[in-house]
């Protein structure tokens, strides 16, 4: 190995535990049971007792952040893969194709996925319904896992044919065991999204990276557009018209303001390779952690209370903390880490009262900048420890899913809740309705079970591509 190898396997270690917290915390959300919990347990706009989406309730809680920083380290990642692309004198034609090659294998993933969980199949599901998702789990593991058994391996291009034939298949078999018929336009909105951004980001940044002003340029138009659209009819038209509407819609784009960011902490990162991290001393290391676990617990608790002017306060006396911070470290990539953390961190706050206060869903401009700037902060922090990372194990459970995070993805809905129903758990689970906290310790217990067996699999090779 390499020394600029070894220094990047070191470092984006912290972008794999980022990526980790990202993928286990989305999966942790969709299990948490509805119920008595305070309301920062959930979306800002579905909290409790009724759990009815409210477009028009301002807040933050800890579910709001993890699909951003999840899209946080996909523009992060774009400067790592593609550039060794590059080094290998891979033309940007070939780049370019692979891009959308992958894209449609994800957007593909995304349709199949939703026509093989169980409660799209049959609600409430039975026997059969928890066994075909179980099927259609080994059929989407033939097509897109890597093997790390050589057994396997050796067996890897019969195994993915014979796989993708059944896939096939399976659009019939749905239709004959589910209620509903198979459509295009049923499909994973996280999926199509992060479709979407794989496409789009990654295009955008294999063409301007060597030109980082046109790339921040291409977020203000599509700014401008966003913003304008309703004010002019063909701009509207332009904004509404899709040639693929299940696949591809512009107010998808709206995530480019939190990847984009992610693709200039991405080159901080690779830009730096060559110089060695060890992290900064612990006193240091442990302020910074200290100051971005306040700028989280601010941006929570502030936003989701509505405390509105005191938050701005303190999220700005933090911010300038952190800048002075910047200043006085010797390791100029999380310095600039920092820096640009706390630029979109400002825009966050300053956007803040604008579309009716910070909103996952509709997503506002605050939401995007605010989430960017925390990422920001979150991948300095963990940076900041180095190889210490990885002498925990807990930090290490995280890491390896987050090396793995598809495959995290559908182990819940599609292996896990499967084998738990057959199994009757599922038929007891249902009988502590009421008894909330039996019911968190439950869904906690499934999130940690996935992880170790997500551990498991990564551990022993097995990659889910897409």
């Amino acid at each position: 190995m390499t020394q600029l190898d070894h220094s990047l396997n070191t470092r984006f270690s912290s972008l794999d535990i980022l990526r980790g917290i990202a993928i286990l915390g989305m999966v942790f959300s969709g299990v948490v049971p509805r119920g008595s919990l305070p309301s920062w347990m959930y979306h800002a706009q579905v909290g409790p007792p009724d759990h009815i989406f409210n477009p028009n309730l301002p807040g933050l809680t800890w579910v709001d952040l993890v699909f951003p920083f999840f899209l946080f380290c996909m523009g992060v990642a774009f400067p790592l893969s593609l550039r060794k692309m590059i080094e290998q004198g891979v033309s940007n034609k070939k780049i370019a194709l692979r891009i959308l090659q992958r894209g449609l294998a994800l957007g593909i993933f995304a349709i199949l996925l939703q026509h093989m969980r169980p409660h799209h199949i049959e609600n409430p599901p039975g026997a059969s319904t928890w066994l075909s998702a179980l099927l259609g789990l080994l059929i989407l593991f033939g097509v897109y896992a890597r093997y790390g058994n050589p057994f396997f391996q050796s067996r890897e291009k019969w195994i993915r044919s014979v796989s993708w034939i059944l896939l096939l298949l399976w659009l019939p078999f749905f239709n004959l065991i589910s209620e509903n018929s198979f459509s295009l336009g049923r499909s994973d909105i996280i999926l199509i999204v992060l479709t979407n951004m794989a496409v789009i980001g990654g295009l955008i940044w294999l063409f301007t990276r060597d030109y980082p002003m046109i790339r921040l340029g291409i977020l203000v138009l599509f700014l401008a557009f966003r913003l304008a659209h309703g004010e002019s009819s063909w701009m509207q038209t332009l904004w509404n018209y899709s040639p693929v509407p299940w696949l591809f819609r512009w107010d998808y784009l709206k995530y480019l303001f939190i990847v984009i960011p992610g693709t200039f902490a991405g080159e901080i990162l690779i830009g730096r390779a060559q110089q060695k991290i060890n992290g900064l001393r612990s006193v240091a290391a442990s302020l910074l952690s200290l100051l971005t676990g306040a700028l989280l617990l601010t941006s929570l608790i502030g936003y989701q209370s509505r405390w509105l002017l005191g938050t701005t306060l303190i999220l700005a006396g933090l911010v300038a903390a952190g800048v002075v911070f910047a200043t006085r470290i010797s390791n100029k990539s999380i310095a600039a880490l920092l820096y640009w953390g706390s630029f979109w961190l400002i825009l966050g706050i300053v956007f803040e009262p604008f579309e009716g206060g910070i909103k996952k869903d509709p997503s506002t401009l605050s939401y995007y900048f605010l989430t960017a700037g925390l990422a920001h902060y979150l991948l300095a922090s963990l940076t900041t420890w180095g190889e210490q990372l990885n002498g925990y194990r807990l930090l290490r459970l995280v890491r390896d899913n987050g090396r793995n995070p598809m495959l995290a993805y559908v182990l819940m809905a599609n292996l896990i809740w499967p084998l738990s129903a057959l199994l009757g758990f599922e038929n007891q689970i249902q009988k502590l309705a009421g008894y909330t906290g039996m019911l968190l310790t439950i869904a906690i217990f499934k999130t940690f079970l996935l992880a170790l067996l997500g551990q498991w699999i990564t551990r022993h090779g097995w990659q889910w591509k897409t």
